[in-house]
């Protein structure tokens, strides 16, 4: 709730409709239309100005006039909405099975399903991530072990193709930006990313595993 004062009396604006939509969004998306909010008399309470600032979440400068069709300007306010940043990966696990020697698999073909990515907050985020080594006989980077990110079918354009790791890239062992500005509608809050696996020539036989973590930060 927003509280503003109008005649000498409290009014109040509810803005829960847009815990999920930054409101600055809203507004361009109808070109610079008008938006009302209701008071608790249900009285009209147009938005006359929205400007974004930089800071910790989301946070909207407005200012408020009374309707129906005339009326004065309420005081300067501030709507606040607090940015959410939260993943989950509903596929968190790939497993290859068997590769032998200098042989290679990734998961575009789907034969191992890749990670999916997907954002259960209300803002953009970028995706990083490091890992531990996979190989015994690799220590660090390398071109036996890569990643790229791609759209989820059904969800494509859900982040920035081009400021993300599209291309087949190494998979760091410090953290690495891979995907920007994945979006948190529901339509398209998705996306994958996809492994590739190549054995090494003086790999020994064995179980090899590793360990990929995902950070996801505020994206605006």
């Amino acid at each position: 709730m927003i509280s503003i004062n109008k005649n000498n009396a409290d009014k109040y604006i509810n803005v829960s409709d847009f815990n999920l939509i930054p409101i600055k969004q809203v507004y361009e998306n109808i070109h610079g239309g008008e938006i009302y909010f209701s008071d608790l008399e249900n009285k009209l309470l147009k938005i006359k100005l929205i400007i974004k600032e930089n800071y910790d979440g989301q946070i909207y400068d407005d200012n408020l006039e009374a309707g129906d069709t005339y009326g004065d300007w309420a005081d300067y306010r501030k709507i606040e909405i607090q940015a959410e940043v939260t993943i989950s990966l509903p596929v968190d696990n790939i497993n290859f099975g068997f590769i032998g020697m200098g042989a290679t698999n990734d998961t575009t073909d789907n034969s191992s399903a890749p990670f999916e990515i997907q954002n259960d907050g209300n803002c953009l985020l970028n995706i990083s991530l490091n890992a531990t080594d996979l190989w015994a006989s690799i220590f660090g980077n390398s071109s036996y072990y890569q990643l790229k990110v791609d759209n989820k079918t059904g969800e494509e354009g859900a982040f920035n193709w081009d400021l993300s790791d599209i291309d087949w890239a190494q998979v760091l062992n410090n953290t690495q930006i891979v995907m920007v500005e994945l979006n948190w509608s529901d339509a398209t809050d998705s996306a994958e990313m996809d492994l590739l696996v190549t054995v090494p020539p003086q790999e020994s036989a064995g179980d090899k595993s590793s360990t990929l973590h995902f950070t996801a930060d505020l994206g605006e």
